[in-house]
């Protein structure tokens, strides 16, 4: 449908709130979503429906991918992220998505703008990016009222939770999505990898997943 999200998935709900602590490896018995097939590399492929070619700048899952879940919890949205990127983690001095950075992007409008083609107020385009040993994570971009984060390295790369305060009285659907960066020589972007949408979503939540809530609480 022109002017909406394309794709529905099923936004389960959690009756407690997973520790806010960085450790992704554990995703509370949630079923995750996937960023690793080559349809979804926005940046770092020459035909992302053709076989891998040489000159490819994403050499596929062992290089940038990752795994995640999201859930309603009583105090809003919790959304956890697995990271793999293997070598040194490269965060850009300027401009976060020019290195490597996690995007997490969310359409919290009311009922009837959800999937709308335009960013405007309840529109989010969240940047984080690795955090050094021993500082706290950041989040950057144009991030919701009351955001908080934890992340931290971990071998092969990295992980990250998110609580996002949401009302949820009255509301059945949102729209969410997950992209990547990577850097691996310090130069420069040479990847990005998205769940659902195009290098388009930085201006079109049209592109997101929907998320529809489910009812029953684990």
């Amino acid at each position: 449908e022109t002017g909406k999200t394309r794709r529905e998935f099923d936004l389960p709900s959690l009756a407690q709130m997973p520790a806010l602590d960085g450790d992704a490896a554990d995703f509370a018995g949630l079923e995750p979503w996937s960023l690793n097939r080559r349809r979804q590399v926005a940046i770092g492929v020459a035909d992302p429906f053709a076989s891998t070619a040489e000159g490819d700048a994403w050499r596929g899952p062992e290089d940038l991918s990752a795994e995640f879940v999201a859930a309603r919890v009583p105090a809003g949205l919790y959304v956890a992220v697995r990271v793999t990127d293997p070598g040194d983690l490269r965060p850009a001095a300027r401009g976060a998505w020019s290195g490597d950075c996690l995007e997490l992007f969310l359409d919290l409008r009311s009922e009837d703008e959800v999937g709308l083609d335009a960013v405007g107020a309840g529109t989010y385009q969240i940047f984080l990016r690795p955090p050094p040993a021993g500082r706290p994570a950041k989040l950057e971009g144009r991030v919701p009222e009351g955001a908080r984060v934890a992340a931290r390295a971990c071998d092969g790369g990295w992980q990250a939770k998110f609580l996002i305060p949401v009302d949820w009285a009255g509301r059945q659907t949102l729209g969410l999505d997950l992209a990547l960066d990577d850097d691996d020589t310090g130069k420069g972007r040479k990847a990005q990898i998205i769940w659902q949408g195009t290098g388009d979503n930085f201006q079109n939540p049209s592109l997101y997943g929907r998320l529809r809530i489910t009812p029953a609480a684990k």
